[in-house]
């Protein structure tokens, strides 16, 4: 599926587009239709009990409905935009979630060492909650994490 058609754009400093996520994950939160799975990306489905429309998203799955505009898509991945500038902002949307910062990095023109010093010194876990708002300020934390390591090697202003 190619998404050009409903696509927006993201902000290219991967700060921002962390900052972004968490205010879309907060969006997401005060929808009782959005369930948080770290396995998703963006998947609308039905609730069997109720009949209720609900989509199960992913960090990188709120900004696909709330900022470029996915809801009522089918089940879509990231591969699925057109846009290359917006696959790689999502997939480094799902690498800094499970911890890794070395593609946030990358963006910001780190060199391969400013990468590898970002892989020992910003190792986080995978974040385990369910709650939009728990996610929102573990990604927000992320982004501010990100922001003074970028800065210290001279990548940021």
């Amino acid at each position: 599926m190619n998404l050009k058609e409903k696509t927006r754009t993201l902000p290219a400093s991967p700060v921002e587009v962390l900052r972004l996520a968490a205010a879309d994950l907060r969006k997401c939160g005060e929808d009782e239709r959005f369930i948080y799975d770290p396995q998703e990306w963006h998947a609308p489905s039905k609730n069997n009990r109720t009949g209720q429309e609900i989509c199960y998203v992913c960090v990188a799955g709120a900004v696909m409905a709330q900022t470029l505009g996915a809801r009522g898509v089918v089940d879509i991945w990231a591969t699925d935009y057109a846009d290359p500038h917006i696959v790689a902002r999502l997939e480094m949307l799902d690498a800094v979630r499970q911890g890794s910062f070395a593609t946030a990095v990358k963006m910001s023109d780190g060199t391969e060492t400013d990468v590898q010093v970002a892989r020992v010194r910003l190792q986080m876990r995978d974040i385990q909650s369910e709650s939009f708002e728990e996610l929102a300020d573990e990604i927000e934390r992320r982004a501010g994490v990100l922001e003074a390591f970028l800065k210290s090697r001279g990548l940021a202003p």
